[in-house]
């Protein structure tokens, strides 16, 4: 996977989960409580398909000769694919330093949504942005940052960007408060 983005989140989310769920700890508690729960019940399963010791593809080598070995290879092979995994998995997750202040709305409280449609776009690109009543502008960014389109519009008009012009490709609708800070972005495609 070429994705930086997709990457980077995959990482993450697999660092999240291997600190909870598919921690070692955790899938390993999950298969000694199922070791209690189906005791009696290997027994007559190895009754009745004696394969203990005996090569049955795909088996792992050592064979196990007793359930207890079993299990003991299962956590093994269990404990080497996560080992794998936490080494193959692409990505970097950034941490957020502890002391980092997220804001969730800087904006006087006022919750602000934009509207940003059709996309796929053709000919015409319109933006309403919605609960915010100070002047804004947007923008059509390029993949490689270069600003397209800019138009200013105040909080009462839908924006319309005239797109026949512009190649086909994603581009990013970026929009802007009056004093310049980002309110959002929307990636666009250009068909």
């Amino acid at each position: 996977v070429t994705d930086t983005l997709y990457n980077n989140n995959l990482r993450c989310r697999w660092e999240e989960l291997r600190e909870s769920t598919l921690s070692e700890e955790n899938i390993f508690h999950y298969i000694d409580s199922i070791e209690v729960l189906v005791d009696i019940a290997k027994d007559r399963h190895y009754q009745i398909w004696p394969i203990l010791g005996v090569y049955v593809w795909p088996n792992p080598y050592p064979l196990a000769d007793t359930y207890a070995e079993e299990i003991v290879n299962l956590k093994t092979w269990i404990a080497g694919r996560l080992t794998w995994l936490d080494e193959s998995i692409p990505g970097i997750c950034y941490a957020i330093p502890e002391d980092t202040v997220i804001v969730e709305n800087v904006f006087g409280g006022e919750e602000i949504n934009f509207i940003v449609t059709p996309n796929p776009a053709t000919t015409s690109l319109f933006i309403k942005v919605n609960n915010f009543t100070q002047p804004y502008s947007g923008s059509l960014i390029s993949v490689d940052g270069k600003e397209i389109i800019t138009t200013e519009f105040n909080h009462t008009a839908l924006l319309q960007m005239n797109l026949e012009n512009i190649a086909a490709g994603i581009y990013v609708c970026r929009i802007y408060a009056a004093d310049g800070k980002v309110l959002g972005n929307e990636l666009i495609q250009k068909l």
